[in-house]
């Protein structure tokens, strides 16, 4: 599997630099497939498949264009912003919920940026601010004013602190000399080297042979004696 494409990466080197987004693995495994099958599938094609990267702590992209843009060239501005929703109070009042925050965004440091904003007066309305999160996920509570307007308040917690921010994508891999950096190139240059039937193996490749559990095998169907040395010890 390209874990490039999966699990994203970050570098700089001298002379070029890497940020690639990581992607849902589903839609990256169907979207090889189908470059497996089809190499001349459009870029149109893939984002059927892969509509876009899938970041581990949630939020939303806003808009397709830098998507687009970034597979096609290799270089594009993504606008994520964190998911937050309503809540009511028993006492009738309204709460800010956030469940999910942009991709690398560190979560006391953006409690820390609103407290400062609300003891500047640079946000409005806010009454006070608490950090529930648990094992359950994430939930940072943001109780209003009762004359506050919670729409209001979201858009300034937007503009004025990273609960929305852009990540720049710079889809940059160096391989045999060539850089490639468009998101079709990335996946026609893997494929070969794998095939169609080596793609369709990936979902066994995790699978137990039957009466022994510890034994896993690799991509062509062999078994991995070394995991078996591992687990007797």
């Amino acid at each position: 599997l390209p874990n490039l494409l999966a699990n994203g990466s970050a570098g700089i080197a001298v002379g070029m630099a890497t940020n690639v987004p990581p992607h849902n693995i589903n839609e990256l495994v169907e979207s090889l497939i189908l470059v497996a099958e089809n190499p001349e599938c459009t870029l149109d094609d893939l984002l059927e498949k892969m509509p876009g990267p899938d970041f581990p702590t949630g939020a939303l992209i806003c808009g397709r264009t830098g998507i687009r843009q970034a597979y096609e060239t290799g270089r594009g501005l993504l606008t994520v912003r964190g998911r937050a929703n309503f809540e009511e109070t028993k006492r009738g009042g309204t709460r800010i919920v956030i469940t999910e925050i942009p991709f690398l965004l560190n979560k006391a440091s953006l409690l820390e940026r609103i407290a400062e904003h609300v003891r500047e007066g640079k946000i409005d309305g806010i009454s006070d601010l608490r950090d529930e999160s648990n094992r359950q996920g994430m939930r940072v509570v943001i109780e209003l004013k009762k004359d506050a307007t919670p729409d209001v308040t979201l858009n300034q917690l937007y503009k004025q602190t990273p609960l929305q921010s852009t990540f720049g994508v710079n889809m940059l891999a160096c391989i045999c000399a060539v850089d490639r950096a468009a998101l079709p190139p990335l996946m026609q240059y893997w494929v070969p080297e794998v095939g169609v039937t080596g793609l369709h193996e990936l979902v066994a490749n995790a699978l137990v042979f039957p009466g022994e559990p510890k034994r896993t095998m690799n991509l062509r169907g062999e078994p991995l004696s070394g995991m078996e040395d591992a687990d007797e010890e």
